[in-house]
């Protein structure tokens, strides 16, 4: 955004180091989430139950376990967009601020 209100740089270089970072974000997220897959799964390995019945509760709250997760990590996600998107806008209005004679 800052690039549209003040055009300086070399464009390309700046849009695939974008990409890049935005990159990087997505495969460390990525990342994270097969880490807690696998510490999960190792847990699950470690406390498993002997007889059925106790398999049959561990699965409801596995089942459970797994909708919190999923209801916390949709939540953060939210706020990591929300408040990206609310500092991309500091750059740009800070530099039409010190743009020409008044700024803003």
């Amino acid at each position: 955004l800052t690039y549209a209100v003040d055009p300086r740089g070399k464009p390309e270089l700046i849009f695939p180091g974008v990409v890049l970072a935005l990159l990087g974000a997505l495969a460390n997220a990525r990342s994270y989430g097969l880490l807690q897959k696998h510490r999960e799964r190792d847990q699950r390995a470690l406390d498993a139950p002997s007889n059925e019945a106790a398999l049959n509760d561990a699965g409801t709250a596995a089942n459970s376990d797994a909708c919190r997760t999923s209801a916390a990590s949709i939540r953060n996600m939210t706020i990591c967009i929300v408040g990206g998107v609310l500092m991309s806008f500091w750059a740009p209005l800070s530099a039409k601020g010190m743009k020409g004679d008044g700024g803003l």
